[in-house]
């Protein structure tokens, strides 16, 4: 029939739902901290320092900068030393971190 689905199928439906609702709670809690500002999840924890993974491109590197932005000393992981260099640089430069 038409409503009718394999194991497979319902694990897969239900596996995409819970993917879907966890992507969901992650880009609210992001919007609402950093974009609209209602709290400021960094100050809240404490702290002085962070530490960022990924920090050569993409969504760690935009962490780097807030994170820098925000006054907070980062430290910066990257698989690239040469890119890692020029992050830290641009850090450095922008935000005197």
């Amino acid at each position: 029939g038409r409503w009718e689905f394999s194991s497979f199928e319902m694990f897969w439906y239900v596996g995409v739902a819970v993917a879907a609702y966890a992507a969901a709670r992650v880009a609210f809690f992001v919007w609402r901290q950093f974009v609209r500002g209602e709290g400021d999840a960094v100050r809240k924890h404490k702290g002085r320092w962070a530490v960022v993974t990924g920090a050569s491109w993409g969504i760690g590197y935009g962490f780097a900068h807030e994170l820098a932005r925000r006054g907070l000393n980062v430290v910066v992981v990257a698989r690239s030393g040469e890119r890692l260099r020029e992050v830290c640089a641009e850090l450095e430069r922008e935000y005197h971190v």
